[in-house]
């Protein structure tokens, strides 16, 4: 596929090397002083890249300059590298200063003469052309990027990588829902108004919903459901392990990973620290932090032929050095490299992610591998949908993200709990909609499209796969169907959502396991039996599902973009 950016390479210029690098460029760029950004690059030479404070310049800005002339001045204080793309300029740029952007402060501004287009803490290299903006009289730094380079896929692949745990996808998800002049309403506030285009976050879930013009009563509520959360290794609260004259870190298994598909990959650590003022802090260490190392196979002679077996206790301990480990080694260090006082750090929910970019791969690129597919493909594909719904369509339109559903969904912030529930009821009341009557004909005109993700048929496991029923990447969303109701689809549901794919020119597929091979489920029953609401199954096919690295078709980004906007607009 044209245009799409394959080459992956992490360049680490963190630390000392990177102020060095920086300084160097600084005292040798040839211009008349320093630009703007330069100033930024002056900051982080002084080591300030490592204050996790709000990133903002005290100084007035010519907001009349031109994007160009930005990007003129980026490209002179980070020249080109020989045969260097721009887009891997941006990139390099961003490995400085991406540390600091996943804390940028909400962006509550009105531009000047400057176009929206927020990602602040994305992977340049999948998204396109690096500007750094300065918007409105609070000048605070924003991460631009040229609209004009981006497609669908480079954004799908900058979120999965800008999002390695739940609270990540969250902040990103929110990220692109204030560049769509989305407002966050905080849970334990009275909501004056809940017309228009807003948000609630409860830890590591989310719902946004657009209400203007709404009449849901006749209308209905047109919700698209998916989650944030993925199998993977999680820190355990007293993680330090010393073992044989090695440090490593206790784990415990998150839902149904793929065990041996962590063995031998570079891992770094995200989640998020509590601090003793009530501050929540994202943590994403990316760098190479820590390793599961398999057994040799001189040690295991037998391996391949009668298979991997793994003790999840003793097996998937990761390596993190040489040495004995005393206890709250771990949280040192994290304190240290986060510039925090450990005093302030009151508790911590952190998880391993594999550091490989997000790519495309095959002979013609059609194919796209990353970790956390399932199901941050969804989250990506539902925000999308959300963001492009006019806010006059009559209805109320909800995208629900709910963490935990790969561990069942029983959570404040899980699909079996009260989340989304309370917040269209509270929805309904800002609409004036408070009689049992009103509500219960409300939820009869409404939908639910859960959106997670879909077996595709394996090559060379066909025989695991139902023979009439077998979907591909790139052929379409896939509509999911189990009589036992693993899956919430029904016959009305189903011709529901063939219908918006149909409106945009889509195919779609359909799912149904073998007899002999039951199926997953999804946040679909939970919701469907908790709401009352006609809700259909739908997801896009991939292999490897659970995996630490994942597999789909890298044209189904833009398929499920189309295929949930036109349902939330109804064609």
């Amino acid at each position: 596929m044209q245009g799409i950016c394959t080459n992956n390479s992490i360049e680490a210029e963190f630390a000392e090397r990177s102020r060095r690098n920086i300084s160097k460029r600084i005292s040798t760029a040839n211009k008349p002083g320093p630009s703007l950004e330069c100033r930024l690059c002056e900051r982080i030479a002084r080591g300030e890249i490592l204050r996790r404070e709000p990133l903002s310049l005290k100084r007035s800005v010519d907001l009349t300059r031109s994007t160009s002339q930005i990007q003129d001045s980026v490209t002179r204080c980070h020249p080109a590298r020989p045969n260097e793309p721009l887009h891997r300029i941006g990139y390099r740029i961003f490995v400085r200063v991406g540390v600091l952007t996943a804390e940028l402060p909400k962006p509550t501004f009105s531009t000047a003469g400057v176009t929206r287009v927020l990602v602040p803490h994305s992977r340049a290299d999948a998204v396109g052309r690096l500007i750094l903006a300065i918007v409105h009289t609070r000048v605070s730094l924003l991460l631009y990027w040229n609209a004009m380079t981006s497609s669908p896929l480079q954004n799908l692949m900058s979120f999965l990588d800008a999002s390695p745990s739940p609270y990540h996808a969250v902040a990103s998800a929110r990220a692109l829902l204030e560049t769509a002049g989305f407002t966050e309403l905080p849970e334990r506030s009275a909501w004056a108004d809940v017309t228009g285009r807003h948000y609630v976050v409860r830890s590591g879930a989310l719902v946004a919903w657009v209400a203007n013009a709404a009449d849901p009563v006749n209308l209905g509520i047109h919700i698209i459901g998916a989650h944030t959360d993925s199998p993977n290794l999680r820190i355990k609260p007293h993680p330090d392990v010393s073992n044989v004259g090695w440090r490593q870190v206790a784990v415990e298994i998150y839902g149904g990973v793929l065990a041996n598909s962590w063995l031998d990959r570079d891992l770094g650590v995200s989640g998020q620290l509590i601090l003793t003022d009530g501050d929540m802090r994202l943590v994403h260490i990316a760098r190479p932090l820590a390793r599961v190392a398999q057994l040799a196979i001189h040690l295991d002679r037998e391996v391949n032929e009668k298979g991997l077996v793994l003790d999840k206790q003793t097996h998937l301990l990761p390596l993190i050095g040489l040495g004995a480990s005393e206890n709250g080694d771990l949280l040192k260090w994290l304190a240290a490299d986060q510039d925090l006082d450990i005093a302030t750090i009151a508790g911590a929910d952190l998880m391993l992610h594999d550091l490989t970019p997000a790519h495309t791969l095959g002979i013609a690129n059609e194919l796209l591998a990353s970790g956390r597919i399932d199901n941050l493909f969804s989250v990506w594909a539902a925000i999308e949908a959300l963001t492009a719904t006019s806010d006059n369509t009559g209805r109320v339109g909800i995208v629900a993200l709910f963490d935990h559903e790969e561990i069942g969904s029983e959570s404040a912030s899980g699909a079996a709990g009260p989340f989304l529930e309370s917040m269209i009821d509270r929805v309904l009341f800002g609409l004036g909609i408070n009689d049992p009557d009103a509500r219960g004909r409300t939820f009869a005109a409404s939908t639910c499209v859960s959106a997670d993700m879909a077996h595709a048929v394996h090559p060379n496991y066909a025989e695991r796969h139902e023979p009439g029923h077998r979907p591909l990447p790139n052929a379409g969303p896939v509509i999911k169907v189990n009589v036992n109701q693993r899956y919430a689809t029904s016959t009305v549901s189903a011709a529901m959502f063939a219908a918006a794919c149909e409106r945009v020119g889509l195919a779609h597929q359909v799912f149904v396991s073998k007899n002999s091979q039951p199926c997953g489920s999804t946040i679909g029953p939970i919701t469907a039996s908790r709401l009352g609401i006609s809700t259909v199954d739908v997801g896009c096919a991939m292999l490897s599902m659970h995996s630490a690295r994942e597999l789909c078709g890298a044209h189904d980004a833009e398929f499920m973009r189309r295929a949930l906007t036109s349902y939330l607009t109804g064609g």
